[in-house]
């Protein structure tokens, strides 16, 4: 098996485990009366997707285990490795700190991490993105959905 696939094959494992991480974590987290969602309900479907989509992935590279797949490389690169491990530690970061902190300096802080991490620039853009994002999941969870944040 060549580099490139290794490479992939260990940040899907990274990714799988930090999933079951978030996925344990939010165990934790408050039952919801009957006919509520739950504060963990979220996060929850975010680990379980990305868990899921890593799984596949993972299929899909093994199933191609001999035939060439992937290109060679010598060392790590920023694209193989730090945008999707650095969004699942950011979110297993957020999960962790989610009730600790207040929700909208906690998740404006995760939404700019995360934009950083996938190389938004410029900073204007940035600080839009994650005003309008922060402003987005209020009015979802608190507002349309009815969960206490």
């Amino acid at each position: 098996m060549q580099t490139q696939t290794l490479q992939e094959l260990f940040v899907l494992l990274v990714i799988m485990a930090i999933a079951a991480v978030v996925f344990w974590q939010t165990g934790e987290f408050s039952e919801a009366s009957s006919g509520q969602i739950s504060p963990g309900t979220f996060p929850r479907l975010a680990a379980g997707a990305m868990a899921v989509c890593a799984v596949i992935k993972a299929v899909v590279l093994l199933s191609r285990w001999g035939q060439g797949c992937g290109i060679a490389l010598t060392v790590w690169n920023r694209e193989t490795l730090l945008k999707p491990v650095g969004a699942s530690l950011l979110m297993s970061a957020y999960v962790f700190l989610f009730g600790k902190i207040p929700f909208l300096p906690l998740t404006a802080g995760f939404v700019l991490a995360v934009f950083l991490v996938f190389g938004v620039r410029p900073w204007r853009r940035l600080l839009l993105g994650a005003l309008i994002a922060t402003t987005f999941m209020y009015v979802l969870f608190a507002r349309l959905l009815s969960i206490a944040i």
